[in-house]
């Protein structure tokens, strides 16, 4: 469940308490987040991940739809495996 001011993201992000898997692409290529926007993320997540794809900007899902599936299906894998 996430709980928080949904027009502040870092409020939506410190109540999550379900895991969570933020996928990002590279700043150069125009990825949604900064740098530090993604390192700020990563500290509030208790329960997720944030990975980064080098060579895809914000579109991620669009070029490379058996890698996006991939990746979210193992992290689905890895949170039942684990609960």
């Amino acid at each position: 469940m996430v709980k928080g001011d949904p027009w502040n993201p870092d409020s939506v992000l410190s109540s999550a308490t379900s895991p969570i898997l933020l996928l990002r692409g590279s700043p150069d290529l125009y990825s949604a987040l900064s740098d530090e926007e993604a390192h700020q993320a990563s500290k509030m997540l208790p329960n997720g991940r944030v990975t980064q794809w080098d060579d895809v900007g914000h579109g991620m899902h669009t070029p490379q739809p058996e890698r996006f599936v991939k990746q979210v299906t193992d992290f689905f894998a890895e949170v039942i495996e684990s609960n």
